[in-house]
This record gives C-alpha cells, sequence and structure tokens, in this order.
C-alpha cells in the first residue's frame, strides 16, 4: 500500500497530477489491491475497478466511483463465495461478489445529490 501510494506521490512531484483524477485498476490480486487502495483514508484512489473476493477494512473511506465485474464461472475466486482453487496456507474463503459490493457500498459514505 506504501509503495504504491509513494510511487503516486513521488510522479506527482515530476508531472501535472490532478488528485481527483487517479484511479485504481485490476484483475484478480492486482482487483483486491485496487479495493485496499480504494478503502484507505488516503485521498487516491478517486475510483476502483475490480472483480476481487474482498478488499479488507474501510478505516475512514472517502465517496469513490466503483465498477465491480466478476465471472459467475470464476473457480479460482468464486462468484458464490467460499473456497476457490487457489492452494493456500493457511486455506482462505472469498466473499461471494453480492457480499464484496454490499460490505464495500455500506462502509463508504454516499455522496449528496448535487445542488441545483
Amino acid at each position: 500500500m506504501a509503495f504504491v501510494e509513494g510511487l503516486v506521490r513521488a510522479v506527482a512531484a515530476e508531472l501535472p497530477v490532478d488528485p481527483n483524477r487517479v484511479y485504481a485498476t485490476g484483475i484478480s490480486n492486482g482487483g483486491m489491491l485496487a479495493y485496499r487502495l480504494a478503502a484507505r483514508a488516503a485521498p487516491l484512489p478517486r475510483s476502483a475497478r475490480s472483480p476481487p473476493p474482498g478488499w479488507g477494512e474501510c478505516p475512514s473511506p472517502a465517496p469513490i466511483s466503483l465498477i465491480h465485474i466478476h465471472g459467475s464461472a470464476d473457480p479460482t475466486v468464486p462468484y458464490g463465495g467460499g473456497p476457490g482453487l487457489l492452494d493456500l496456507d493457511p486455506p482462505s474463503s472469498a466473499l461471494s461478489a453480492t457480499e464484496t459490493l454490499w460490505s464495500f457500498f455500506v462502509a463508504h459514505p454516499k455522496p449528496s445529490p448535487p445542488a441545483r
């Protein structure tokens, strides 16, 4: 986490980076990293795109945009949750896609509607 956050800050110190347009994306472990970055209290990223089984704790999240893509036939990280094909020691169990999205939705504040 610190490496990615430090990398973004280092690039922003050398190039014009709009902090409101820093995005994270990933597939599989990279997707889980995108969720973890989104869950951090740090001001980045502003959105995440990922198909992970879970994302970790959200200590003090800010509203972000999110797109979640998860294949229903994924045997490695099952759509319905539970153990997958990864040979981990100790074994792990993934949240379902619905549980992942619901827990992320509950943990993140909802933006106020725009003023008219």
